[in-house]
């Protein structure tokens, strides 16, 4: 498992690819600050689901097809390296509606996790990304890393109620269909979704306020730990309340310490 101490406190993971020769790498958490400001606001989302939505999420609501696409492309890097064009502009038009080559995507990912140029960064004939400056050939597993570094800054975790059965028979398809636009649709309605209604709920969780600079100073793995640590809070406060009631039937009732559950990574 990721140590995420160090992105915590500094806000930036140490990473090594596998040539030593390589220069050292640095993959950043960004602050709040920088992910609202007018430029960063859609690169974060954009480059959040490049390294960490799943083949199984981005086909979600095509039953007949995700099977068969989880097999072959496993990861995104798969799809990019395919040499298949149609799927791989299929896969960008499904996640972004875009039309874009995805390695083109997957190469600014890099440079904006890195905070690197992105110009520094050449895709050659034979497919292969280099960062002369760097002396970094960017290989499979780089992008891996780079994947389970953003899903622990992101505190990313997918929406099992959004991922289809596998092995569906042409009936549950039919009925999947209809479940997954119809939880699509409460989703979309559902507030505290956008980072604005976050930022909110953790000035009014605090138990003293804290002024919207310091929030915008905050890393983005501080800002989650921080909302995720109150909600865990809240909801032990809820139960003891609960235990403590006076007709409540607490027999059979355990009571949990918020302190238990505070993880920065989804267990």
């Amino acid at each position: 498992m990721l140590d995420y101490t160090q992105l915590l406190i500094d806000g930036a993971y140490k990473y090594q690819p596998k040539s030593k020769e390589t220069k050292q790498i640095y993959i950043y958490a960004p602050t709040v600050g920088e992910i609202v400001s007018d430029r960063d606001s859609l690169n974060f989302s954009v480059f959040t689901k490049i390294f960490s939505v799943s083949m199984r999420e981005i086909y979600a609501s095509a039953p007949e097809m995700v099977d068969m696409r989880e097999n072959e492309f496993p990861t995104l890097w798969d799809v990019a390296y395919s040499g298949n064009e149609a799927i791989e502009k299929e896969v960008v038009q499904l996640m972004f509606s875009l039309d874009i080559p995805l390695l083109a995507l997957i190469v600014q990912g890099i440079a904006y996790w890195t905070r690197t140029d992105v110009a520094d960064y050449k895709i050659l004939t034979n497919g292969k990304v280099v960062n002369e400056k760097l002396n970094w050939i960017v290989e499979k597993d780089d992008f891996l890393a780079i994947s389970e570094v953003v899903k622990t800054i992101t505190m990313y975790a997918p929406n099992e109620d959004l991922i289809p059965p596998r092995n569906m028979k042409p009936n549950q398809m039919d009925v999947w269909k209809k479940l997954y636009e119809g939880r699509m649709r409460q989703l979309k309605r559902k507030p505290g979704s956008v980072l604005a209604d976050k930022i909110l709920i953790l000035q009014i969780s605090a138990n003293s306020y804290i002024p919207l600079k310091e929030i915008e100073k905050m890393n983005y793995l501080q800002f989650m730990g921080l909302l995720k640590g109150y909600a865990e809070k809240e909801g032990d406060e809820k139960q003891f309340a609960q235990f403590v009631a006076y007709k409540f039937d607490s027999s059979k009732m355990e009571i949990t310490n918020w302190r238990e559950n505070i993880s920065l990574v989804n267990k």
